[in-house]
């Protein structure tokens, strides 16, 4: 739940859309317990913010994890942004996860998603049918 954003890049988790029981996009987009993990400037400018479970967490979703989000300012026209999950508990945990952008670009043309070549994914436009992603590099548009 919460105010819907339109703006930055939140951090659909532990669920995406209603993909489950634990309410649209999750909780870790609106939670106010996301601390900073690190910064560096070397090579380029990044910062990790994390968040962990806790009796909140909990309370809406009954597993132990880690949350690592990354932003890197790789050059002038580029950024970078990455999240890790840990499941810090014995039990399996099963998730729904979007890194829900609202960058505005010039040329949206140029823009690819790279990292998700071999991993299955449900597309929403066919019914949710499961398919393995086959390219490296993903074109926006």
């Amino acid at each position: 739940g919460g105010k819907a954003m339109r703006g930055g890049v939140p951090v659909c988790w532990p669920q995406f859309a209603d993909r489950g029981a634990y309410g649209k996009h999750g909780f870790a987009r609106n939670s106010d317990k996301w601390y900073i993990v690190r910064t560096s400037t070397e090579p380029f400018p990044c910062v990790v913010l994390g968040l962990d479970d806790d009796e909140a967490t909990r309370a809406a979703w009954p597993f132990p994890f880690q949350l690592r989000y990354s932003v890197t300012l790789d050059g002038p026209d580029q950024v970078s942004v990455s999240m890790t999950v840990l499941n810090s508990g014995d039990a399996p945990m099963e998730f729904t996860t979007a890194l829900h952008t609202y960058f505005r670009v010039p040329k949206v043309g140029a823009i690819t998603l790279q990292g998700l070549q071999g991993l299955t994914y449900e597309d929403s436009v066919k019914a949710r049918d499961k398919f393995t992603q086959e390219e490296e590099n993903i074109p926006i548009v």
